[in-house]
């Protein structure tokens, strides 16, 4: 009858390295899972995250939205010595056009 201590692998065995091995690596590529969920997330609500910050993005809303060419010719007329670097907008109607003029970081918003 074989003993009890026989049967119980000890430290060394190949099979407690591969559980410690397991353990490690289960543990670091979940802190990394948690790291690329948490900043996706940001990622995809970023511009909702910008529109509760800024009230200037906040557009009355209801009006039907203009064309890029007219919102090209709007800032041309407000600033008209300055380069035209990037016109966006929102994904929603509830957010302002904004105009981003990144030489000196100013940004205009209009509805």
């Amino acid at each position: 009858m074989p003993k009890v201590q026989d049967q119980i692998p000890n430290k060394g065995s190949k099979r407690r390295q591969l559980f410690h091995l397991h353990s490690w690596l289960g543990f670091n590529l979940a802190l990394f899972m948690t790291l690329v969920i948490a900043t996706g997330t940001f990622a995809v609500i970023s511009d909702e995250i910008d529109w509760l910050i800024h009230p200037e993005l906040r557009s009355s809303g209801g009006e039907k939205r203009v064309s890029w060419g007219v919102m090209e010719n709007a800032v041309r007329a407000y600033a008209p010595y300055d380069t035209l670097l990037n016109l966006s907008a929102g994904e929603g109607s509830y957010f302002n056009y904004v105009f981003d003029n990144s030489g000196q970081r100013e940004t205009l918003s209009f509805n």
